[in-house]
């Protein structure tokens, strides 16, 4: 990294990104360390450094199961075509946030604005049941 300044709030939101980019391929567990920091030319300015991350990655886990909760004006099928996850896929957050944008662009497409859809998951053994739960009270539909 070169040509900013780096504080103590930066190198945990770091942290937080490299546990994320694990959590995309499927290591929901992954525990990632504030990273070392060491100055690679001290007579450069700014100092280029090198962050060093240790991380606990822990197991990889697969969609055992997705679950629909709250969701009525869609068929089950519906969700499943706009859905990028399936069963026995390794679980990848960021296609968990790509589905529940889409339900939600669903929703509005259909004058539903303000819904929210949210995922519940739950780990058995090495799978991950997704729920995507929805309060469709939470918006009251708009005339088309």
């Amino acid at each position: 990294i070169v040509g900013r300044c780096i504080g103590k709030s930066q190198l945990q939101e770091m942290s937080d990104r490299v546990r994320d980019a694990y959590q995309n391929f499927g290591y929901l567990q992954a525990s990632v360390s504030e990273p070392e920091v060491a100055v690679l030319d001290i007579n450069r300015d700014p100092a280029p450094i090198a962050l060093t991350f240790s991380v606990n990655e822990g197991p990889q886990f697969r969609v055992a199961k997705i679950n629909l909760r709250g969701i009525t004006i869609f068929q089950p099928e519906e969700i499943a075509a706009m859905s990028p996850l399936a069963v026995n896929d390794v679980f990848d957050t960021s296609k968990v946030r790509e589905l529940l944008d889409g339900v939600r662009r669903a929703y509005a497409a259909r004058g539903f604005k303000g819904v929210s859809p949210w995922p519940k998951i739950e780990i058995v053994g090495l799978g991950v049941e997704l729920t995507i739960v929805v309060d469709e009270n939470a918006s009251r539909a708009l005339p088309r």
